[in-house]
């Protein structure tokens, strides 16, 4: 499958961003299926969360695509942005930090 006009892939499910090294330099996982397929960036998680936060994080994350988008932003900075509101809100670390972005910032 060619992604090469995919500017960002986003890979929800849980452990979607864990990869694995194999002799030699060659890394497996999911991730680095997509980026080798051609897509720009992937963010993924690396462990479980519940579907309750992954939903608040999934929803917080796309509201702030769409803002940085607008504004001509990275996506990293997205997720900084979701990462900083969930720390103001009181939220543990273990249920917002899972997301993790690969590729181009």
């Amino acid at each position: 499958v060619g992604l090469g006009a995919t500017e960002l892939v986003v890979l929800s499910s849980c452990w979607s961003g864990m990869q694995a090294a194999v002799s030699g330099s060659e890394v497996l996982g999911l991730v680095n299926a997509v980026l080798s397929s051609g897509a720009v960036r992937v963010v993924a998680s690396g462990w479980e969360l519940s579907d309750y936060y992954a939903a608040e994080v999934m929803v917080q994350l796309y509201s702030q695509l769409l803002d940085t988008h607008e504004a001509g932003q990275p996506v990293g900075e997205a997720l900084v942005n979701v990462s900083n509101m969930a720390r103001t809100h009181g939220r543990a670390l273990g249920k917002w930090a899972a997301l993790s972005l690969h590729g181009v910032w």
